[in-house]
């Protein structure tokens, strides 16, 4: 009696080994530990081998933090989705392999699974897509006062944007003749259902905002808050008793100021008409040469890896 050999009989016999499940993963993954390590000996000879031009990095342009946050935010988003891809294919991988007599068991057990799977998967994507809309919509509002504030430069302001610090950041500062002022900026999205001049005014009693639809005081208070810690930080850092103001900014925004408050809060395009003329404590061209170098050394890009 002639057997006939089967495929994996007429295979060398060191194939067979590496088509169980970790030989498999070996043969897929070896690729990839190659190609790493290569990668990683490029990266030191280029270190070795070239030099970056600069002496010193470029300073923070408006909304630098948020959009590092954007771009981790969009990864993890990705990953999501990749991993819910992959997640589909080994389900039903599983299933299609699986002894024609099993199918329905590996089924029954395959789907609840991949149904836990994606419903924790779909609550962390929901909430990976919010956070993103709100960081965007931060992220514009920063650029569009950004915008308006370097007009001040021919004016003779130095402006510095998104100066970070340990646990926060100040979204940007100005240093001229009348003083140092630090500018929270906060980006509020208008109702979609009013009409009218209500729905781009928000009303400022000197201590919280009255939207359209909501009040709140939080970011009055966070204003305050960063120009009193860039005031000791920069008291420490120059030596000298540094005042800040605190300024809150909403673009697109019409403020109906009721009252008078300790911070200024405003529209981005105000800025370049309102602060040439305030003048509450003037200082010298040394003092604002000095404070400007120390928030130039803290506003300086990261270098690249």
């Amino acid at each position: 009696m002639v057997l006939r050999a089967t495929g994996i009989d007429m295979l060398p016999t060191f194939i067979p080994p590496l088509l169980n499940g970790a030989g498999l993963a070996l043969l897929f993954g070896a690729p990839l530990l190659v190609i790493a390590w290569i990668m990683h000996r490029r990266r030191r000879q280029y270190r070795e081998h070239a030099n970056d031009p600069f002496i010193d990095m470029p300073l923070r342009p408006p909304g630098e933090s948020l959009r590092i946050k954007i771009e981790q935010l969009t990864e993890r988003y990705d990953d999501w989705v990749s991993t819910g891809f992959l997640t589909a294919v080994l389900a039903a991988g599983l299933v299609s392999v699986a002894p024609h007599n099993e199918k329905v068991a590996v089924a029954l057990g395959a789907i609840p699974a991949a149904a836990i799977f994606y419903l924790m998967m779909g609550r962390k994507m929901f909430r990976l897509q919010k956070q993103l809309w709100d960081y965007r919509l931060g992220f514009t509002a920063e650029r569009a006062t950004g915008e308006e504030l370097n007009q001040l430069v021919a004016a003779g302001f130095k402006v510095f944007h998104d100066v970070p610090f340990d646990s926060y950041n100040v979204d940007h500062v100005i240093v001229g003749p009348p003083g140092v002022y630090a500018v929270e900026t906060k980006g509020r999205r208008k109702p979609a259902n009013i009409k009218g001049v209500a729905k781009a005014t928000v009303i400022f009693d000197g201590v919280s905002l009255a939207f359209p639809r909501y009040s709140e005081r939080k970011s009055v208070e966070q204003a305050r808050l960063n120009a009193h810690s860039l005031s000791k930080w920069l008291s420490k850092a120059t030596g000298e008793q540094t005042t800040v103001s605190p300024i809150l900014a909403l673009p697109g925004w019409w403020i109906d100021r009721r009252s008078r408050s300790d911070v200024n809060v405003l529209n981005p395009k105000e800025i370049i008409t309102s602060f040439p003329s305030r003048i509450p404590s003037p200082l010298s061209p040394d003092r604002i040469g000095r404070i400007s170098h120390q928030l130039s050394e803290r506003c300086r890009l990261a270098k690249p890896l």
